[in-house]
């Protein structure tokens, strides 16, 4: 494929890193041709659309509102938000630097502003649009304190002394981040990964840019592999983090969170997922109740969270206050309330660029990811009868997307890499090992033992009709 001529390229060789490692290995495997394209953070949700590229492969958070645009591999890294200061600037918690008269540092357009406006909401948050100035910034201690992740801090801060760092402020997942569209490069990439996670590969790889010569990964490390479990609970926690939205767009649409139908044609969607990629990779697939056994509880987990924030609607519908008027002793006044919108934290598109296979085609134009717009409106005065069941909550500053058309789209490419995932796992695996590699991924979003427990039943009743991978 190739570029668009705004989009400035480099030779392969002029840069280095995980993930330009990871990119040469995997085009040098397959026959591609590689190319690597810069632009800025901001810019990946439009670059996607356009086709610009094949896949982005450099630092990409997984985050729920680019799972909408585009699909996301399987991860290969885990990594922190962090602020770094230097001792002797008064600050050493988080709530030191959350003051007004503080000012912080952060790269433009990224998740990570959105950590830091979100972490920092009194601070001022001054957004730098070159990475390299806000390591500057770091070194000239022109500002309190700047914003990075746990990798590059590794690296800014190497050889410096009396450095403080605080955090983590979030725990993120990094993944690769292809179009919608771009389904059968998303398959090959997945497998491909899967298989050098499986060879070493890759473990080698993150102990030679991430490890400082450790080869021993941390507990997060292994959270956040390309190694089938944890994979698997990645795609589970991405599926969950649509959730969401997927409630906010039913109380728009004023449709019920619990839809039979629909239900079973997921059941039958993620099913002929798994059979149809066992089919295209030579594989046996488990067998269909198995299948559909996960699939069932997967549907159960989406329901609890919609069915959670149903829950909280409820609790902050307004109060209905009655009043007889002068004209009638029957007829109450309308009484007025407001609705309140719990609003989402903004995410911007992060991300640099990579790599095409030669002669492959330009992908169909997918939506990026749009943000509500600054400003706005809040969430109005709704006139109250007393027999009338208002909706609790109203758009608001949080996005409202479209179930048919987005939502439920992306939440088929999240099925189509579950079942990819299933076929990688290729030995019997106990409950109680599912459970324990579930629970460190799956035990802080909010999951219920209960849920955890049929999950990992369902998981090792699949995993019994594995085969060794070629």
């Amino acid at each position: 494929m190739s570029t668009e001529a705004s989009a400035p390229t480099e030779s392969v060789g002029s840069l280095d890193g995980f993930d330009v490692e990871v990119a040469r290995r995997f085009a040098r495997d397959k026959g591609y041709a590689l190319e690597l394209v810069r632009f800025r953070w901001p810019e990946l949700g439009g670059e996607l659309s356009r086709g610009t590229f094949d896949v982005a492969m450099s630092g990409v958070t997984m985050r729920a509102e680019r799972s909408i645009s585009g699909r996301y591999s399987v991860p290969v890294a885990a990594t922190h938000a962090v602020a770094i200061t230097w001792n002797g600037s008064g600050v050493t918690t988080a709530s030191d630097l959350d003051r007004p008269s503080r000012r912080v540092a952060v790269n433009a357009g990224g998740h990570l502003e959105s950590v830091a406006r979100r972490a920092f909401r009194r601070a001022e948050i001054v957004a730098v649009a070159d990475n390299d100035a806000v390591r500057m910034a770091l070194l000239d201690r022109a500002f309190d304190a700047v914003i990075t992740d746990s990798f590059e801090e590794k690296v800014w801060t190497a050889g410096l002394k009396g450095v403080v760092r605080i955090g983590p402020l979030t725990n993120d997942r990094k993944a690769y981040l292809l179009p919608a569209a771009r389904g059968a490069l998303a398959e090959e990439l997945d497998l491909w990964l899967l298989a050098r996670e499986k060879d070493g590969t890759l473990g080698e790889l993150r102990a030679r840019y991430f490890g400082g010569g450790s080869t021993e990964p941390t507990s997060d490390e292994k959270l956040a592999t390309a190694e089938p479990l944890a994979a698997l609970s990645s795609a589970i926690v991405e599926r969950q983090s649509l959730m969401p939205m997927v409630y906010d767009a039913k109380h728009e649409a004023g449709r019920p969170i619990e839809d039979k139908t629909q239900e079973a044609a997921v059941l039958d969607a993620g099913a002929r997922a798994v059979a149809d990629a066992a089919s295209r990779n030579g594989r046996t697939a488990p067998p269909e109740p198995a299948t559909k056994r996960l699939f069932e509880v997967l549907i159960a987990m989406g329901k609890s969270v919609q069915q959670g924030l149903a829950d909280e609607d409820a609790k902050r519908r307004p109060g209905v206050i009655l009043r007889r008027s002068s004209g009638s002793a029957n007829a109450p006044d309308a009484a007025s309330g407001h609705a309140t919108a719990a609003s989402s934290g903004r995410a911007s598109d992060a991300g640099s660029a990579q790599a095409a296979g030669a002669g492959s085609q330009k992908t169909a134009p997918v939506a990026g990811t749009q943000q509500a717009p600054p400003g706005a409106a809040p969430p109005g005065a709704a006139a109250v009868d007393a027999n009338a069941d208002q909706p609790a909550r109203q758009p608001g500053s949080r996005r409202i997307y479209a179930l048919d058309t987005e939502l439920r789209p992306a939440l088929a490419r999240i099925t189509e890499k579950i079942a990819r995932i299933v076929l990688a796992i290729d030995r019997p695996l106990s409950i109680v090992e599912v459970r324990r590699a579930f629970g460190d991924n799956l035990g802080p979003q909010g999951v219920a033992a209960s849920q955890l427990d049929a999950l990992s039943a369902a998981v090792s009743e699949i995993s019994s009709h594995a085969a060794p991978n070629p």
